[in-house]
């Protein structure tokens, strides 16, 4: 695995078991972007909550 550096993109991943995500803290935290879970034997229960939410913060 890469060594984390500041110059490296950082991301995190996310699905229903994170509960309600802060988008804007993520943004803040220098969080380039995201896997957001869509779907495991039917949808993600917060896919569109946070595939929507993520693209508002760019």
């Amino acid at each position: 695995m890469q060594t984390r550096k500041s110059g490296n993109a950082q991301g995190i991943d996310v699905s229903h078991w994170q509960g309600k995500i802060d988008w804007a803290k993520v943004a803040a935290n220098g969080i380039s972007f995201a896997f957001i879970k869509a779907t495991q034997n039917g949808v993600d229960e917060r896919f569109i909550e946070n595939a929507r939410a993520q693209r508002r913060r760019g």
